[in-house]
């Protein structure tokens, strides 16, 4: 049996953005969620609870600006190396 996420569907309860699963970060990115299944696999950081993962949002954006940093290091590497 697959475990599903529910979407919070009542306007009066928002989510806690330090505890979201994956389908409300990727609202709160306005990212697919398959988007945040792929980045868990190359390191985005969650908090396992059981078979559930839980993502913190300032945890989650930090690491994206950190992996989009490396990305412009590396490039300007390679430009270097090719000069």
């Amino acid at each position: 049996m697959a475990l599903t996420y529910k979407k919070n569907t009542d306007p009066k309860k928002a989510p806690d953005p330090a505890r979201l699963n994956y389908i409300e970060l990727a609202e709160q990115l306005r990212v697919q969620p398959c988007t945040v299944r792929y980045w868990t696999r190359f390191g985005c950081p969650y908090e396992p609870a059981g078979k559930l993962r839980f993502y913190n949002l300032e945890n989650v954006k930090t690491w994206l600006r950190e992996q989009d940093e490396k990305k412009r290091a590396e490039k300007a590497a390679r430009v270097n190396e090719a000069a």
